[in-house]
């Protein structure tokens, strides 16, 4: 056997919760625009061990997320047989952290379109000029 491969990932309920809620944590102190990324599941790790659960690495962390995060998605689309997946105890958090995190992402899109409309208004010798480049027409107004 490798030295350096990972034993059977087990979790316990109580490693599920420090993980949520350092990962609550971590996503509070970073902001939200801020992706969960490799260093992120680095931190909570680290952390996690010094809470007392020594036994699970970056990549464990970052697969158990993104498991309990996809059988919650599956779940919302039909798929009631992968919701085993997440522990009863925790479907509520996992609901939040996903649609709070859409809703971030609902309103930086609608940010990134209301800044795209501002800049397709533009003034043209004294007249308002209002080009909709999707529809491939321009409106002028007098």
């Amino acid at each position: 056997m490798k030295s350096g491969k990972l034993k059977r990932n087990f979790w316990l309920t109580a490693e599920i919760e420090c993980m949520l809620n350092l990962i609550k944590e971590v996503k509070c102190t970073q902001g939200s625009t801020q992706t969960t990324t490799h260093h992120t599941f680095t931190q909570i790790a680290s952390k996690m061990k010094k809470h007392g659960f020594p036994n699970k690495s970056p990549t464990q962390v970052r697969r158990k997320w993104f498991q309990m995060k996809s059988a919650y998605l599956c779940y919302k689309k039909g798929n009631i047989d992968r919701l085993f997946l997440i522990p009863e105890k925790f479907r509520t958090v996992i609901a939040q952290f996903v649609e709070n995190n859409k809703m971030r992402r609902i309103a930086s899109i609608t940010s990134t379109q209301n800044q795209m409309k501002s800049k397709r208004n533009i003034k043209t010798h004294g007249k308002r000029h209002i080009h909709l480049k999707f529809l491939h027409i321009s409106i002028y107004f007098y």
